[in-house]
C-alpha cells in the first residue's frame, strides 16, 4: 500500500538585516579611521588573509583592502607576518539572511575582543534560519565545504553540540535529516554527512572518502564522516525516514525541504505548517499546497525547479 505523502507549499522568509550597496566604498571608509599609514614603514609588506567559504562579495572586499592606498606595502610575505605576529587590523564582515553583505567594520587589534562580541550578536540576529522551531524531517539538496566547514551549518539545523539531536534550549529541533547530494565546489569532500540519518546513494557515489575521512580525522570530528543509511531514490529514502519520526502519520509530518543551509529565503514546507505560516507576517506563501513532485523513477527535481503551483 502506497504511503500517504504530506503535501507541500513554498514560502518566502522575510529576514531582518540591512544590505550594503557600495561594498568597496564601505571598506575604504572603515579602514580610513584606523590611520594605518602611520603604522607601516615604506618598503614593508603586509599579508591579507580572507575567509575560506560562504562569504558574499569576498572578492570585492579583499580587492578594496588592497586598493586602499597600500600599493607600496601590500606584498605576499606571509612568513614574515607569521614570524612577527604584527597584526595591523581586521575587517569584519556581517551578512544578512539573504547571503548579502550587511555590515563591514575595520578593527584595530586592541578592538578585536570587545567588538567581536557585538558583531557576533548581529550575525546571530541576521543569520538565515529555518522558519519553524520543530521539524520531523529536514530534506537538504546539497551539502559541501563551500557552504560550511562541516558541510551543513549546525546553527541552522540545530545540531551544534550533538550530531543527532538538539540539546536543551537549542532550536530548531530536527528529528531526522535526509541528504540528496554534494555541491560541485566541495570536490567530493562530504564532511557533515555523519550529521544526517539518511541520504541518497548518489551522495555516496559522489563522495571522495579519502578526502572526507582525512578532514574528519584532522578536525577531530570523526563522526562527521560516518555514512548515514542510504537509498537509491528520494521516494525510498523519504518513505523510510517518515516511518521513523514517531507516532505522527507521514501525511501529517512536519517536513521542510531546502536547497542548502546557506540559501533559506525560500523553503518548501508540508501543510502541517500552513496554519502558522498564514498567521505570520515574516512569511509569504508562494504556492498552493501540492503533491511532492516525484518523477516516474521516484526522484524529486532540484529544489530550484520544485516551485510550481503559483498563487497567481
Amino acid at each position: 500500500m502506497a504511503p500517504a505523502w504530506p503535501k507541500i507549499f513554498r514560502l518566502r522568509q522575510i529576514f531582518e538585516g540591512p544590505r550594503l550597496d557600495d561594498v568597496p566604498g564601505e571598506v575604504h571608509a572603515r579602514l580610513a579611521r584606523l590611520s594605518l599609514a602611520g603604522k607601516v614603514r615604506p618598503g614593508q609588506s603586509v599579508a591579507i588573509t580572507a575567509g575560506s567559504r560562504g562569504i558574499a562579495n569576498i572578492h570585492l572586499i579583499t580587492r578594496a583592502i588592497e586598493d586602499y592606498s597600500f600599493e607600496r606595502i601590500i606584498r605576499s610575505v606571509a612568513g614574515e607576518v607569521l614570524e612577527k605576529c604584527r597584526i595591523l587590523a581586521g575587517v569584519a564582515i556581517v551578512e544578512n539572511g539573504y547571503d548579502q553583505t550587511a555590515r563591514i567594520d575595520a578593527l584595530a587589534p586592541e578592538e578585536f575582543q570587545s567588538r567581536e562580541k557585538e558583531l557576533l550578536l548581529l550575525a546571530r540576529k541576521w543569520m538565515p534560519r529555518l522558519p519553524f522551531r520543530y521539524v520531523d524531517l529536514l530534506l537538504i539538496d546539497k551539502i559541501g565545504k563551500d557552504l560550511s566547514g562541516v558541510g551543513l551549518d549546525t546553527n541552522v539545523v540545530g545540531r551544534k553540540f550533538n550530531d543527532h539531536r538538539a540539546v536543551e534550549g537549542e532550536f530548531p529541533k530536527v528529528k531526522r535529516i535526509a541528504l540528496r547530494g554534494l555541491t560541485k565546489q566541495t570536490h567530493g569532500n562530504a564532511i557533515g554527512l555523519g550529521l544526517a540519518e539518511f541520504c541518497k546513494s548518489q551522495l555516496l557515489s559522489e563522495t571522495d572518502f579519502e578526502a572526507t575521512r582525512l578532514n574528519a580525522v584532522v578536525s577531530g570530528h570523526v563522526q562527521a564522516a560516518m555514512p548515514p543509511l542510504d537509498y537509491p531514490t528520494d521516494r525510498q529514502m523519504l518513505e523510510t525516514a517518515l516511518d521513523t519520526i514517531g507516532l505522527t502519520e507521514p501525511a501529517d509530518a512536519k517536513l521542510l525541504w531546502i536547497a542548502n543551509t546557506l540559501k533559506l529565503a525560500e523553503v518548501e514546507c508540508s501543510t502541517a505548517y500552513l496554519d502558522e505560516a498564514c498567521r505570520r507576517a515574516d512569511l509569504e506563501i508562494l504556492t498552493q499546497p501540492r503533491a511532492l513532485p516525484f518523477d516516474a523513477a521516484g526522484n524529486l527535481p532540484d529544489f530550484a525547479q520544485s516551485g510550481t503551483g503559483s498563487l497567481e
